[in-house]
């Protein structure tokens, strides 16, 4: 298995794992994973988890932003 990484259209680099098709043929049975491939899988789901509240927060705080510069020119 190889792992590569590319920047995606947000400009986080992001990282996949793929496995070059001439290693197909000795692969496992799909949901046995290794302690290795166990141990990546957890660590890019936490990865992916903390970027997502990341972005949640990026994005709360430009509506909150939004909001409050709407407020101060629209006043009633």
């Amino acid at each position: 298995m190889q792992e590569v990484s590319q920047s995606n259209s947000l400009g986080c680099l992001t990282h996949t794992l793929f496995q070059p098709p001439n290693q197909l043929a000795n692969q496992h049975h799909p949901m046995q994973l290794s302690a290795t491939g166990s141990r990546i899988l957890q660590q890019q789901g936490d990865l992916v988890s903390s970027r997502l509240e990341a972005a949640y927060h990026v994005l709360e705080q430009a509506l909150l932003d939004d909001t409050e510069s709407d407020n101060a020119r629209f006043t009633y």
